[in-house]
C-alpha cells in the first residue's frame, strides 16, 4: 500500500514538473517525454537526413520524423492499432487532412517548447489507457513491432486494474460524439456551435452559433473514484434523447467532463440548483473586488436598496457559485443544454445588472457569495448602517422554490408528463384564442413612453432566475436570449 502510494505522489511530481518546465522542441527531449508516459520508443534513422522517433502504446503508435540538418521536426503521423481509423487529429473544422492542421506537428513546430505537445500526447494516452478494446497480439502498426504490449502501456498504478466491460473505443466515442451533440442542439433549437479540436488542442468545442464565444470544452479525465464507469451512451435522432444502446460496453475509471471558459468571470451557478455529484471543481476563489470584501458587497446589495434610480428588492434564494468543471458522463449529458442556458443567463443579464449596481467600476460579484434573505440577515447581524431604513426585501415561502437543474430528468424517471400552457388549456377544452391575453401574459411589454416620463426611483426585483423592472419589463431564466436582450435595453435606457 505504502508502495503504491509513493508511485503515485512520484508521479503527480513528475507531472508537474513537466507542465512546469517542458523542455525545449529537440528529439532527445521528445524521447524522454514519451518514456515518462510510459510509451514505448525507439528511433531509427531513415536516411542521412531524417530520423524517425517512433512511440506506442496499446492502441497509438505515433512516428515524428526529425531533420538532421535542420535540428526540427519535419513530420508527425499517427496511427490507431484498431478497427477505427477515423480519428481526427487535425484543426481543420471540415477534419480534412492538411500540414497546417495537423496539431501534433504544430505542436512541435510552432511553438518553443513541448508544453503543446505533452498536453496533446497525454489526452491520446488518457483515450489508450482507458480503451477496452481487443487487440490482436500478432497485430504490428508502423514501423516498429509495436502491438504485442496488450497492457495498460502506462506507469500509472490507478490505471492497471480498471474493470473493462465490453468494448468501448474512446477514440471512436470522442469522435463520433462531437456529430451527437450537433444533432442534439439541432433537434432542441440550440444556438450553439460544435467544433473539434481548436488551437492546436484536443477537445470538443461549444461556441455561441456565430463562433465568436467559446463557452465550453468537453474532454476526458481521470476519475477520482476508479469505480465510476463510463457507458456509450449516443444520441438517437428518433427518440430525441441521449440513450445507452449498449449497456455492457463500458469503462471504468475515466469520466466526460464539461469545463466552462470564464476567463473574465462572468459566469456564476446557484448553488442549491446544481447537484454536487455533477461538481468536479468549483476552482479559485475569483475575485475582482478592489477594496471591498464580500461582506462589503453583500451588504451593498441585500441591506442598500437604494442604488441610483433603482430600489433594489434582493430576491435571492442560493448562494452563487464559479463552478468550473461538470461531469457529464452517460445520462448526464441531458444537462448540457441546461448547463449552457445558466452560463448564457449568467453572462447576458445576472453579470451585467451586477456591474450596472456595483459600488465602485470593475467590481464582480464574489465567486461564492450568498446573497440569500439569510446571508443577508447574518452579514447585517450587529453592524450598524445610516440605510437600514432603506432595506426592502421580498419574502418567500417553501412553496415558491424554484426546481433543480434536474427536476425535469426526475420526473421523467418517475413517469410523469409535462405540461405547456397550451396543452393545458387545450385539454380544458378552452379556446386559445379567446384567451390569448392569458396566453401573452409572459411577453414582454417594454413601454418606452413610461421609461422616459419615470424620474422616480424604480422597483428592481433581482433574483438568480428572473429580474423585473416596476411594469416596464421583466424576464426570466426560462425565456429565450432575445426576451434578455430587451430586458437589458430596458434597463439600460433606465439608467440614463
Amino acid at each position: 500500500m505504502a508502495s503504491d502510494s509513493y508511485a503515485v505522489q512520484l508521479d503527480e511530481m513528475i507531472q508537474l514538473f513537466q507542465e512546469y518546465k517542458s523542455g525545449s522542441v529537440t528529439l532527445d527531449n521528445i524521447t524522454k517525454l514519451c518514456q515518462t508516459l510510459g510509451l514505448e520508443s525507439f528511433i531509427d534513422d531513415i536516411d542521412s537526413e531524417t530520423s524517425r522517433l517512433s512511440t506506442a502504446s496499446k492502441i497509438i503508435v505515433i512516428d515524428i520524423d526529425f531533420s538532421k540538418s535542420k535540428g526540427r521536426v519535419k513530420d508527425v503521423k499517427l496511427v490507431l492499432a484498431s478497427n477505427f481509423d477515423n480519428f481526427n487529429y487535425y484543426n481543420d473544422p471540415s477534419g480534412q487532412a492538411s500540414e497546417r492542421g495537423n496539431i501534433l506537428l504544430n505542436s512541435l513546430t510552432e511553438y518553443p517548447d513541448l508544453h503543446e505537445f505533452h498536453h496533446n500526447l497525454k489526452f491520446l494516452h488518457l483515450l489508450d489507457a482507458y480503451s477496452s478494446i481487443n487487440i490482436d497480439a500478432s497485430n504490428t502498426v508502423g514501423n516498429g513491432n509495436f502491438g504485442s504490449n496488450n497492457g495498460s502501456g502506462n506507469n500509472d498504478s490507478n490505471t492497471a486494474s480498471n474493470d473493462y466491460g465490453g468494448e468501448l473505443d474512446l477514440f471512436k466515442y470522442y469522435t463520433e460524439l462531437a456529430q451527437f451533440l450537433r444533432q442534439y442542439f439541432a433537434d432542441n433549437s440550440a444556438p450553439f456551435r460544435v467544433e473539434t479540436n481548436l488551437n492546436n488542442r484536443f477537445g470538443i468545442y461549444i461556441l455561441t452559433q456565430e463562433g465568436q464565444q467559446l463557452l465550453v470544452k468537453i474532454m476526458f479525465q481521470k476519475s477520482k473514484d476508479q469505480q465510476h464507469r463510463l457507458y456509450e451512451y449516443v444520441y438517437s435522432e428518433g427518440h430525441k434523447e441521449w440513450i445507452n444502446e449498449s449497456p455492457e460496453s463500458y469503462t471504468s475509471g475515466i469520466s466526460l467532463v464539461m469545463e466552462v471558459n470564464d476567463e473574465n468571470c462572468q459566469i456564476w451557478f446557484p448553488r442549491n440548483y446544481v447537484p454536487q455529484e455533477l461538481i468536479l471543481d468549483e476552482g479559485e476563489a475569483r475575485k475582482k473586488m478592489n477594496d471591498l470584501n464580500s461582506l462589503d458587497v453583500i451588504n451593498s446589495i441585500a441591506t442598500n436598496g437604494s442604488r441610483g434610480k433603482f430600489m433594489v428588492m434582493n430576491d435571492f434564494t442560493t448562494q452563487l457559485a464559479a463552478f468550473k468543471k461538470f461531469d457529464i458522463s452517460n445520462d448526464n449529458l441531458e444537462l448540457i443544454l441546461e448547463i449552457l442556458r445558466w452560463m448564457q443567463w449568467s453572462r447576458t443579464v445576472l453579470n451585467e445588472i451586477w456591474a450596472a449596481l456595483g459600488a465602485s467600476k470593475g467590481q464582480t460579484i464574489d465567486a461564492g457569495m450568498d446573497m440569500s434573505e439569510g446571508a443577508a440577515v447574518a452579514a447585517t447581524k450587529g453592524r450598524r448602517s445610516s440605510v437600514a431604513t432603506d432595506y426592502r426585501k421580498r419574502r418567500h415561502s417553501s412553496k415558491n422554490k424554484r426546481p433543480s437543474i434536474t427536476e425535469a430528468t426526475m420526473l421523467k424517471e418517475e413517469g410523469l408528463q409535462q405540461f405547456n400552457l397550451q396543452e393545458l388549456m387545450k385539454d380544458q377544452d378552452i379556446d386559445p384564442k379567446e384567451n390569448s391575453a392569458l396566453l401573452e401574459v409572459d411577453k414582454m411589454q417594454v413601454d418606452d413612453q413610461a421609461i422616459e416620463d419615470t424620474d422616480a426611483q424604480l422597483q428592481l426585483v433581482f433574483s438568480e432566475d428572473h429580474v423585473s423592472l416596476e411594469n416596464i419589463a421583466h424576464c426570466t431564466l426560462y425565456d429565450g436570449i432575445e426576451k434578455w436582450t430587451a430586458f437589458m435595453e430596458a434597463f439600460n435606457k433606465c439608467r440614463v
